[in-house]
């Protein structure tokens, strides 16, 4: 405030999520890469992640299509959604071969905001049935058993992992929130459930 460099800085805020949604779309998969290289320095691994799509998707800089498509593309098992896709072979469960809670909230968002109806069922499904199975809001989970610990010899994992984690947490009440009951940031109420979830949530009650 009141910096002579203050313009520069605000012309480059504006220009830097053109930049993101331009260079990270991968037209060929649908997807945003999570890390672009250059000649010089080459990513070896071709790589996507689910909180990072959906931050460009919450923030508006996807454009409507694209944040659609990309979202579609993006895999998804009956367990819950991988933070990373795909997995890297020869890398122990953590972020590999994992679901994270507090991801899976951010993705929710994401599904809420271009009416993704499976995924917001899914991610509601699989934030629910994770800490139901652990007892806890833990911090994540191996990605086809939603187990806390899978033994996998020298893979095995999650290799770091705790209870009552705060974000966990934090995302468990935002899916209560707004994922169930529609409560929005700004006051409004606009629940978007899916119909297949109505009975488990609700029973027969209206």
């Amino acid at each position: 405030r009141g910096d002579a460099r203050a313009k520069g800085y605000a012309g480059q805020a504006q220009a830097l999520p053109m930049q993101i949604e331009r260079r990270f779309w991968r037209e060929d998969r649908g997807l945003y890469m999570s890390y672009i290289g250059t000649a010089a320095h080459p990513v070896p691994f071709e790589g996507y992640d689910l909180l990072g799509l959906s931050l460009l998707i919450e923030s508006g800089i996807a454009p409507e299509a694209r944040a659609r498509r990309a979202l579609g593309t993006y895999p998804m098992l009956d367990s819950g959604s991988p933070v990373i896709w795909p997995q890297q072979p020869g890398i122990a469960i953590y972020h590999n071969r994992a679901i994270w809670p507090f991801v899976s909230a951010y993705s929710l968002r994401a599904a809420r905001r271009v009416d993704d109806a499976g995924r917001i069922e899914r991610e509601i499904r699989s934030i629910l049935r994770g800490a139901a199975l652990a007892g806890s809001n833990m911090e994540n989970y191996e990605l086809v058993t939603q187990a806390v610990h899978v033994d996998d010899g020298a893979l095995s994992g999650p290799v770091v992992n705790s209870p009552r984690q705060l974000w966990s947490v934090a995302g468990y009440l935002q899916m209560v929130m707004e994922g169930v009951f529609g409560l929005e940031t700004d006051g409004t109420v606009a629940p978007k459930i899916p119909v297949a979830l109505v009975p488990d949530l609700f029973g027969d009650r209206q």
